[in-house]
């Protein structure tokens, strides 16, 4: 069983090309982990002329996407994937090359020790980089209607916690769930096709607790660090953020800890 931390990192909105990158590089060096976020309209017009170096990551991704809107979320994200690990690593974007492993999972190419996760919803990009280990993160807009239902992702323990709730906490709630249990298994690398049901998290006093047999976790001698944020800023409504990081289990910081504090953000209320 994993433990909780005391902290989440706030994430950083990223304007760009302009930033903030103090903040990101402040983040790296104090913690070794970033999380940060932006919004495609921000981000593709930077792209410019450099759009076709930015569609040059993934080809065939990039010829199978039809539709002007998708192609634009591809490019933003992608500029903002290389621009945080460029600013982290020193290297600027154009030295970052992004790719994807078989079964989906982004890397860096010539950086075996980086983490990196992508998640992206309506305008919404997230990105989260590590170097202590296996990181993930997913956003999900917050009043969006959802089709999902407590029998396909909850452990029984998290479907009779949900039943005592009122509709519009439970509907929180299992949105909180299900974007924590998306982040988790992007960081362990299988995506969804390990079972959301097969773990759950529970309210504690300092945030949730991974409840897990261990099968599938990328190293056992590990701890795990998770949070949701709730951001606002310049968005039309707000956004889950949610993130799972790894770190070892004998280190002495938070992998995702941090002081910094940020008045467009706050922190979603657990049931």
């Amino acid at each position: 069983m994993s433990v909780p931390s005391p902290a989440v990192l706030l994430p950083v909105r990223l304007l760009a090309p302009s930033g903030p990158w103090e903040e990101v590089v402040a983040d790296w060096a104090r913690e070794g982990t970033v999380l940060a976020y932006g919004v495609v309209p921000e981000w593709v017009p930077s792209c410019g002329a450099d759009a076709g170096r930015l569609a040059a990551d993934e080809p065939c991704r990039w010829a199978a996407l039809r539709g002007e809107r998708l192609r634009a979320r591809f490019l933003a994200s992608r500029f903002l994937l290389r621009s945080v690990v460029g600013a982290v690593t020193g290297t600027g974007w154009r030295g970052v090359r992004p790719d994807r492993t078989p079964l989906g999972r982004p890397f860096v190419r010539g950086l075996p020790g980086l983490r990196v996760s992508l998640s992206h919803s309506g305008p919404v990009l997230a990105v989260a980089v590590s170097g202590h280990g296996a990181i993930g993160v997913d956003t999900e807009r917050a009043g969006r209607g959802t089709s999902l239902s407590p029998a396909h992702i909850c452990t029984a323990e998290e479907a009779g916690r949900l039943a005592g709730l009122r509709d519009d906490e439970r509907a929180a709630e299992l949105l909180r769930l299900w974007t924590l249990k998306e982040a988790y298994t992007k960081a362990l690398g299988v995506g969804l096709r390990r079972s959301p049901r097969s773990f759950g998290f529970a309210p504690g006093v300092r945030g949730p607790v991974l409840r897990d047999g261990g099968e599938g976790e990328p190293d056992p001698h590990r701890r795990w660090s998770f949070g949701t944020r709730l951001v606002r800023s310049a968005l039309p409504e707000p956004y889950l953020l949610s993130v799972a990081a790894a770190q070892p289990a004998d280190s002495g910081r938070a992998a995702v800890a941090s002081g910094r504090s940020a008045s467009d953000m706050s922190p979603l209320r657990t049931a």
